[in-house]
């Protein structure tokens, strides 16, 4: 990805029942950063169980230094003591070449902005 100036990821993400301890967490990675590193932290939630899909808004512009870039999503969940490991998914990602809005700051002209429906 090529940015012109600050740019918004988007996305929603939700964590399987008894997911306790997982993380979740978002890199930008640029061209000029070694090939083993994930490169720079831009987000990260550490996942408590909840039955709805939750959203997340990222801003890029201040890791990324108008060069091409990666984005990166990086689980981590250990393994319970059953043996069995929960997975965090994510889905719906978007990038867009804007700020992110404020929390809370919608015309709810083009979708949800951070905002969900309880009913």
């Amino acid at each position: 990805m090529s940015p012109n100036s600050e740019q918004c990821l988007e996305f929603f993400y939700y964590s399987e029942p008894k997911t306790q301890t997982g993380t979740l967490s978002v890199y930008s990675k640029s061209k000029s950063q070694t090939v083993n590193s994930l490169g720079t932290a831009v987000w990260s939630q550490q996942s408590v169980y909840d039955p709805n899909w939750k959203i997340a808004q990222v801003s890029l512009g201040h890791s990324i230094r108008n060069e091409p870039y990666q984005v990166i999503f990086e689980q981590y969940v250990p393994v319970d003591a059953s043996g069995k490991l929960h997975n965090i998914y994510i889905d719906d990602v978007f990038l867009r070449d804007e700020s992110c809005l404020p929390r809370g700051d919608c015309d709810f002209e083009n979708g949800m902005c951070t905002w969900s429906s309880t009913n």
